[in-house]
């Protein structure tokens, strides 16, 4: 019998930790909780874990990892894992999409997967009318921080206490979680094309799919997509703080 212990490790270092948005990194991580079912509630609360230690762009593809984690899963007749997602549906949503600016980039994946899980019967109704509230709720929240971005690029910032700054400590950020770099910013919009292209694709292949559904042209013009404030306010604070540093 193989050992929880050793499934969960590799299914943390081998799967989530290196998961990206690429149809094959996924697949393998959902081939491996389909093939250890026997320890679905194990690695459920692995990938839990994993979405409160990972960066943004991480969580974010975590959140399209259930999504089919559940739908092949359903396929198989294994129902745990979408018994499970039900039951923590708002702890994925907290970890996802949690108390700082910069995490905004995710509401739309958010949204954007539960509903479609819910169209599948997956996510309850109800639940979704739960998680709708807190993306609103986070949503209301980025517009008032956005804007608190932007102005620190024209306040005059106090000088840190006893020569440290403050902003460079995670232990001062939301959930730990600091500003995105320019580097986690472009592997974020290169993943989103990836994921866009990936409809795309399957659209055009069957056009009755509910993906028809889905506003695609919305989701791939970065210039009107509802992320693009997310993205702006995380280069007006990476900004922001480089000039404070500066000066």
């Amino acid at each position: 019998m193989a050992d929880p212990f050793a499934i969960r490790l590799n299914f943390k270092k081998q799967c989530l930790e290196k998961l990206t948005s690429s149809f094959s990194s996924q697949s393998r991580a959902v081939a491996y909780a389909l093939r250890s079912r026997e320890h679905a509630e194990d690695l459920h609360q692995c990938i839990l874990e994993q979405m409160d230690e990972g960066s943004i762009n991480l969580r974010a593809n975590l959140v399209y990892f259930w999504e089919l984690l559940c739908e092949e899963a359903k396929r198989d007749d294994v129902p745990q894992y979408a018994t499970y997602l039900n039951r923590d549906a708002m702890i994925v949503c907290e970890r996802a999409v949690p108390n700082n600016d910069i995490a905004a980039v995710n509401i739309t994946p958010l949204r954007e997967v539960f509903t479609r899980l819910a169209k599948k019967n997956i996510i309850s109704r109800s639940r979704l009318s739960q998680i709708n509230a807190y993306i609103r709720e986070r949503e209301a929240l980025s517009r008032i921080e956005t804007v608190r971005s932007v102005d620190t690029m024209t306040t005059p910032q106090r000088a840190p206490s006893a020569g440290f700054d403050l902003t460079e400590d995670p232990a001062n950020q939301p959930d730990g979680i600091t500003a995105m770099s320019d580097r986690e910013i472009e592997q974020r919009m290169e993943e989103d094309r990836d994921r866009q292209r990936r409809l795309r694709e399957a659209w055009a292949i069957n056009p009755e799919t509910e993906l028809r559904d889905i506003p695609i042209k919305k989701k791939y013009d970065p210039a009107i997509s509802s992320d693009r404030q997310a993205y702006d306010a995380a280069h007006a604070a990476h900004f922001a703080k480089a000039t404070h540093k500066r000066a």
